[in-house]
């Protein structure tokens, strides 16, 4: 697949990163700052265009004629909808992806200015909205590094931290069935610092280990008990950072429960004093100052927060201003890194879960670009592991396989579960996948191209 991004600032150079391991992509990054196009195409194995990504001359230069889509990530949203439309009118690329951040466009109102006789993007990505729902996610379910659902939420995959009084410490994965024989659960990844650990029988978790476990929805509450995680809900917050993230967070808190308690910390004094125009009413208090500032670390009273929530732009800041609300005693804390790095450190410094916005938005490309029937993908670790729902149609070549005759195939694709109907199965290696199921599985992205042509519709020619 050809894909041109437009963009090679932070968002975009993550998607080209992402996307360029893969062999059968061919990757063209696009951007008016030639030190960023250089830069990108000497890390990753992209190609690089140097110009005004809404250009026509500049599409073309980019191999616009023969692209399979293109995804228009630029810091400017208009720039990102006239790059998609000049792909469409002039060149027929047929998937258009564009970024979009004003909160106008989103307007559900608006939609039909996206439509195929107007502005014809295929697929609309908000990565701001989508990191604000994705705190929102996290915070239903307490104790988790990470919550991803699937199956329309019959299914999720929940992170968690085996911490030093975890039960399940030096416990064998094989044992699993037999101590829980009437909960149906799934280990899919264990990750120890940067590692990933083979899932296999022998498997052992240790202190530090973040767990990565499929369940269903009812199930979740044991799941975590299991593993040591008795967390209640929330009703205390502390915001630290004022962006379109963190109002969205504090608006959606407050939407979920009028009750809780909201300070919103923005360093910015003209922002912050829009931020009191705008959305003080609803509730939320508005404080202005550092948030790495024992003053108003003070003010807003983090020690007495049930969860400090750090998104700023700056990882460090959200690193340490995390460290700092432990310390204080705030009994959670999520902060927003871009570094993957961090991910393995986050046990150490006591922080609770950790935000990737590229991860985030990385995987909402994915479902665009991924072939067959895939409804659903999420990336675990920078591309670690990625974790899809697929529909499998009649004459896919994964029909009739149970999980022996994958591991056989190759033993990095697990099915995850099975839903048939309204019946929802924790994999088990007996069972065999039907045409119509709806299925979980987990890959790394090396093999992600394989489980692509295995869960595709598979057409005969004589």
């Amino acid at each position: 697949m050809k894909v041109i991004i437009c963009g090679a600032g932070r968002v975009g150079s993550s998607i080209a990163a992402y996307l360029s391991r893969e062999p059968h992509h061919e990757i063209i990054l696009i951007d008016t700052q030639g030190d960023l196009v250089s830069k990108a195409s000497e890390i990753y194995d992209v190609k690089g265009v140097t110009g005004h990504a809404a250009h026509p001359d500049v599409l073309v230069r980019a191999g616009v004629r023969e692209a399979d889509a293109i995804i228009a990530v630029t810091e400017l949203d208009e720039v990102n909808m006239v790059a998609t439309q000049v792909a469409h009118s002039l060149f027929n690329v047929p998937k258009k992806i564009a970024r979009l951040r004003a909160p106008s466009y989103l307007d559900a109102q608006w939609s039909n200015l996206f439509s195929r006789n107007h502005m014809p993007i295929d697929s609309i990505i908000s990565p701001e909205y989508e990191v604000a729902n994705a705190i929102i996610q996290r915070l239903s379910i307490p104790g988790t590094t990470n919550d991803i659902i699937l199956t329309g939420g019959g299914v999720h995959c929940i992170g968690l931290t085996c911490e030093d009084d975890c039960p399940l410490l030096n416990t064998q994965l094989k044992q699993l069935p037999t101590l829980f024989s009437d909960l149906d659960f799934s280990i899919i990844a264990i990750f120890r610092g940067y590692d990933s650990i083979p899932v296999t029988e022998d498997a052992q978790f240790r202190p530090g280990d973040e767990v990565y476990v499929l369940a269903k929805e009812d199930d979740l509450d044991r799941v975590r008990a299991i593993f040591g995680h008795h967390e209640r809900q929330s009703h205390s917050f502390v915001i630290i950072g004022g962006g379109n993230i963190g109002a969205r967070v504090a608006q959606s808190i407050k939407r979920q429960n009028k009750k809780h308690s909201v300070k919103l910390v923005e360093a910015n004094k003209d922002r912050a004093t829009f931020l009191a125009a705008d959305i003080a009413g609803q509730g939320i208090t508005i404080i202005q100052g550092d948030g790495l500032d024992q003053n108003i670390v003070n003010e807003a009273e983090i020690a007495r927060t049930d969860t400090a929530i750090l998104v700023t732009n700056d990882d460090e800041c959200n690193v340490i201003g995390g460290v700092i609300a432990k310390k204080q005693g705030c009994e959670r804390v999520i902060s927003l890194v871009n570094k993957v790095e961090y991910a393995s450190l986050a046990y150490d410094l006591g922080l609770d879960t950790l935000i990737n916005p590229s991860a985030i938005t990385v995987s909402t490309i994915l479902r665009q670009v991924r072939k067959g029937r895939i409804r659903n993908i999420h990336t675990i670790r920078d591309g670690a592991l990625e974790v899809l729902e697929a529909e499998i149609p009649d004459n896919a070549k994964i029909v009739g396989m149970n999980q022996q005759d994958l591991s056989d195939l190759n033993p990095n694709i697990r099915i995850g579960a099975v839903i048939r109907g309204e019946e929802i199965t924790i994999a088990s290696p007996a069972g065999a996948i039907q045409a119509g199921d709806k299925v979980v599985l987990s890959v790394p992205q090396s093999c992600a191209s394989e489980l692509e042509g295995l869960v595709s519709a598979h057409v005969e020619i004589y």
